[in-house]
């Protein structure tokens, strides 16, 4: 099983090529996000918007909009590697919901660990850097012994 099967669940959709879809499976947030994979730069940013307002409408599941919205987001960015967090935030009208995704944590803890040796210099401790960074004393701790 592939990871957009994992991701959302399909309807037996994918027995033709993408580009020969009827427009009634438009209706099909699954369909649509397939369809953005193989979608022009052009009308990339309005389809990412609907497919983002329709899993936001249609997906109750708190955990699984999020990661809807963090793989369009992805998607999005993969297509677009010259953009800036902000650029796509404003594009795609993500709001909140960005920071909530898996990507944008991951980007923001590296962030904050690639801070760790400059505070580090600057004299804080490693307690004081966990607290303000608000993470694991552990993986400071680990950067530190790398230091």
């Amino acid at each position: 099983m592939g990871d957009l099967e994992l991701l959302i669940p399909t309807r037996g959709f994918f027995k033709h090529p993408l580009n020969e879809l009827s427009n009634e499976t438009d209706d099909f947030i699954e369909i649509g996000i397939a369809k953005l994979f193989v979608e022009t730069s052009r009308k990339t940013p309005a389809t990412a918007k609907k497919l983002i307002s329709q899993a936001r409408q249609e997906l109750t599941d708190e955990n699984l909009r999020l990661r809807v919205l963090a793989f369009i987001q992805t998607v999005v960015v993969y297509k677009f590697p010259d953009m800036s967090l902000e650029e796509i935030e404003t594009t795609l009208n993500l709001g909140e919901d960005i920071e909530k995704t898996a990507f944008y944590q991951s980007i923001l803890k590296r962030t904050k660990l690639e801070v760790v040796p400059i505070l580090l210099e600057a004299g804080l401790s490693i307690q004081q850097i966990a607290e303000r960074l608000k993470i694991d004393v552990e993986e400071v701790r680990k950067i530190a012994e790398e230091q």
